[in-house]
C-alpha cells in the first residue's frame, strides 16, 4: 500500500512540475527589444475509464502523457479525490531524493 501511495505521489509530483514549468520560478526574460517570450502552455489532467476502473493522467501541451495514476479507482469521483490528495501533497511536502 505504501509503495502505491509513493508511486502516485511521485508521479503526480513529476506531472505538477512539468505542468507548472519548474518549481514555481518565472521564466527568464529576453533582453532583446522587439522579441517577446511566449507564455508556456499548460498541460491538462484527464480522468478516464480504463478496463480496471478510473485513472487520471497529466498530459503536456503536445498531447503526451507525462504522469499517470499507479492504480485504478472504482469511481471517477474516487480518482478526483486521489488527484486532489496528490495536489495537496505536492503543494506542502518537502521533496527528497532517495538514493539507490
Amino acid at each position: 500500500m505504501g509503495k502505491i501511495v509513493r508511486t502516485v505521489v511521485l508521479t503526480a509530483a513529476m506531472a505538477t512540475l512539468a505542468a507548472a514549468g519548474g518549481l514555481g520560478t518565472a521564466p527568464a526574460q529576453v533582453k532583446d527589444k522587439g522579441k517577446s517570450t511566449k507564455a508556456e502552455k499548460a498541460g491538462t489532467v484527464e480522468i478516464w475509464g480504463a478496463k480496471d476502473g478510473y485513472r487520471f493522467k497529466v498530459v503536456d501541451p503536445d498531447g503526451k502523457t507525462v504522469a499517470m495514476s499507479a492504480k485504478a479507482y472504482d469511481k471517477a469521483d474516487d480518482a478526483r479525490k486521489a488527484l486532489e490528495f496528490v495536489k495537496r501533497t505536492l503543494n506542502t511536502a518537502k521533496v527528497t531524493e532517495v538514493k539507490k
